[in-house]
C-alpha cells in the first residue's frame, strides 16, 4: 500500500474512521456530492489498500515511519565572519523529501521548547508530515551541532544531551506507530540500546528497516543489527569509522559490504566521495556517478537517496532507479 491520497480521499478516510457505520448516502450528503461519486472514492480507497473489504475495516499500515533526532546545525568560519544556521537533521530531511514525493510519513522525534524546536516542528507541519508523535522535552534544548571550517581544517562542538531521552520507554509508548508502516527509517542519533530494540520491534511485525549511518552522530558496531536490516545507507567516511581502517579503497569497501551481506544485511547503498554511489544487494551490483558539485553536501545527498529508494521500493522498482530518483531531487 503506497499510493498517495487525494485531499478528498483523506477527508473521506478521516470521516469514516470517526464514524465507521456511516452509509454511503449519508457520506455523500456530508460531502455535498452524489452517492455514485462517494462510491467511486470508497472503491479507490479499497484499491489503494486503506480500506480492507466491506464494512470499512481500515488498514493502518500506511507509508513510512521515521525515528531520529531533530537537529540545529550552526555553520561558520573561524573568524566568525560568515555564519548561518539550519534547523532539521537527516531524519527531518528524509521525512520532508518523502512527503514531497507524495508518500505518507509519520515521524517520532524529540525537540526542545526553544526556537530551533519550534522551527523544526513548523517545517514538518508545512511539509505535511504527521507530527502527532513528536515529543517535547521539558529539560533539554534541541540537539545542536556547531561546525567551524577553515581552509584545511574543520572542527565541531555538539550538544546532544536531549537525545538520551530517545530511550526504550519512549519506544514502547510509540510501538504501534513504529510497527504500523511498511518501512521504518532509523539513524544513529538513537541510543544504541534504543536502536536495537526499535529494529527488533519492527522486524517482529514484518516491517522493513532502513538504517542511515552518519558521522553527525557516533558510529556503532553493526554485527547485532545487520541480520535485521533491509537497507543500510552510509558514506565512505562512515565505513572508515566502523572499520577503523583509514586506508579503505573501493575494493576494500566492496569486501566490507560483502561481509555485511554475508552477515544477513539485505542491501547496502554507499556514497563514495569523488567516485559515486555503490549499490550492493540482491541481484543489483553497480556504481552510479555523482552529479556535479554534490560532494560538498553529501549528508543531504544521502537523505535524498534514501527517499528516492523508498519511493521506488514502494512501487516495486529497483535500488538503482531509487538512487537515480533521489539524486535528482531538489
Amino acid at each position: 500500500m503506497s499510493e498517495e491520497l487525494t485531499l478528498r480521499e483523506q477527508e473521506i478516510l478521516t470521516i469514516l474512521k470517526q464514524e465507521p457505520m456511516l452509509s454511503q448516502d449519508d457520506l455523500s450528503k456530508r460531502l455535498g456530492i452524489s452517492r455514485s461519486a462517494a462510491a467511486v472514492h470508497i472503491s479507490k480507497l479499497v484499491k489503494k489498500g486503506y480500506i480492507i473489504g466491506r464494512g470499512y475495516v481500515f488498514n493502518e499500515r500506511v507509508g513510512i515511519a521515521v525515528m531520529g533526532a531533530g537537529l540545529e546545525e550552526i555553520h561558520g568560519d573561524y573568524n566568525m565572519e560568515q555564519i548561518y544556521s539550519e534547523q532539521g537533521g537527516p531524519m527531518i530531511q528524509v521525512a520532508e523529501n518523502l512527503t514531497n514525493l507524495g508518500v505518507p510519513v509519520t515521524i517520532l522525534s524529540i525537540l526542545g521548547r526553544d526556537s530551533a524546536g519550534e522551527q523544526i516542528f513548523s517545517r514538518l507541519n508545512s511539509a505535511r508530515v504527521n507530527t502527532n508523535h513528536i515529543v517535547w522535552s521539558t529539560e533539554n534544548n534541541t540537539a545542536k551541532m556547531t561546525r567551524l571550517v577553515a581552509e584545511h581544517h574543520c572542527s565541531s562542538v555538539k550538544d546532544y544531551t536531549i537525545l538520551e531521552e530517545l530511550d526504550i520507554n519512549l519506544l514502547y509508548k510509540n510501538k504501534r506507530m513504529l510497527t504500523n508502516c511498511e518501512y521504518l527509517v532509523l539513524d544513529n542519533s538513537l541510543p544504541y540500546i534504543t536502536l536495537i530494540n526499535a529494529v527488533q520491534t519492527a522486524v517482529q511485525k514484518e516491517v522493513q528497516v532502513v538504517l542511515h549511518i552518519t558521522n553527525q552522530y557516533s558510529t556503532y558496531p553493526l554485527h547485532e543489527l545487520l541480520p535485521n536490516i533491509a537497507l543500510l545507507v552510509c558514506g565512505n567516511k562512515e565505513l572508515t569509522s566502523i572499520s577503523g581502517d583509514i586506508n579503505l579503497n573501493l575494493k576494500s569497501m566492496r569486501n566490507m559490504v560483502k561481509d555485511f551481506l554475508d552477515a544477513g544485511l539485505q542491501a547496502a547503498v554507499i556514497t563514495i566521495d569523488g567516485e559515486g554511489v555503490l549499490i550492493e544487494g540482491g541481484e543489483e551490483r553497480s556504481m552510479l556517478p555523482l552529479p556535479p558539485n554534490i560532494d560538498t553536501e553529501m549528508d543531504k545527498a544521502r537523505t535524498k537517496i534514501i527517499s528516492g529508494i523508498l519511493y521506488a521500493l514502494l512501487r516495486n522498482q529497483s535500488y538503482r532507479q531509487g538512487v537515480r530518483l533521489g539524486l535528482g531531487l531538489r
